[in-house]
């Protein structure tokens, strides 16, 4: 008999990016970077549907995915890690699919691509300095050995006692000031503040314009025409031209007679512009 033990197979995005497309039941762990909003469409059969796309991460790579089961927002969250089971893969547009067959659970939290541990570790670090400067204000300051103490007896306004530095008076230059330190007192050493450091996300652009280019291969007329610069007329040319063309990047759109380059820039910068401020930042640690 042989003693090799059965090692349960794992996936990745890396991984993932190579395979024909299709049912994968591969578990497949990732974090949620960003949600977009949720767009409504028509599907074939003309029934309402609903739909989010899903940006994931992991330790090889960056992936987009669609979500078609609403009902499982509850676990798929910005910042949460997940692992999902009997999904499917997009090989066109290199996408992950989730139905309402697919498993999703929660998974132990990790660093994915592009977070650096110093930053995952300077936050921990913050988080438990918390409570010990709560805990240094709330305390009385220690008085190191080698240096003398002033009597902490508070003086009554109006009085002409003077306070004592161990049976020497110590001499005030008014009765409502700070009483002047010997010149043998040196001052009590300051620690050093720590400076916090900022973090941002550079792939928050990058989301905003892959929910613009999927509102574009999949949006409905009405859709198209909520865009920038996009009328009706536009908007049919578009949806015309797709259906025998495959738009696999916003660039595309310039293939379109009337519709120029500059127009096509326009619109991502608009576009961009407008939802930027909407997207959630993604620095949570996992």
């Amino acid at each position: 008999m042989s003693n090799k033990t059965n090692v349960e197979k794992k996936m990745t995005i890396k991984k993932l990016t190579k395979e024909p497309g299709g049912p994968v039941r591969t578990p497949l762990k990732l974090k949620v970077v960003s949600v977009a909003k949720t767009i409504d469409y028509t599907n074939q059969k003309g029934k309402d549907m609903q739909m989010k796309f899903i940006t994931f991460a992991d330790k090889s790579n960056i992936i987009t995915g669609k979500l078609y089961d609403m009902g499982k927002t509850e676990v798929i969250q910005e910042g949460q890690c997940v692992c999902l089971q009997d999904y499917i893969y997009d090989a066109k547009d290199q996408r992950v699919v989730i139905t309402s067959k697919t498993l999703v659970k929660k998974a132990r939290r990790f660093s994915a691509i592009g977070e650096s541990p110093k930053t995952q570790q300077a936050k921990n670090l913050k988080r438990e300095e918390r409570p010990q400067n709560q805990e240094t204000l709330a305390s009385p300051p220690q008085v190191k050995e080698g240096h003398q103490q002033v009597n902490s007896m508070p003086m009554a306004l109006g009085t002409t006692q003077e306070p004592v530095l161990y049976g020497t008076p110590v001499h005030c230059r008014t009765h409502l000031c700070a009483c002047t330190p010997s010149k043998n007192i040196s001052p009590l050493p300051q620690e050093p503040k720590q400076e916090e450091k900022v973090t941002s996300d550079p792939k928050e652009g990058r989301d905003v314009l892959s929910e613009l280019l999927n509102i574009l291969q999949h949006g409905s007329k009405k859709q198209l025409r909520s865009l920038n610069l996009i009328g009706d007329k536009k908007a049919k040319m578009i949806i015309e031209w797709r259906s025998h063309n495959a738009l696999k990047q916003i660039d595309d759109l310039e293939k379109i007679d009337g519709i120029s380059t500059k127009i096509v820039e326009t619109l991502k910068n608009q576009f961009l512009g407008k939802h930027t401020s909407e997207v959630p930042s993604t620095s949570n640690d996992c």
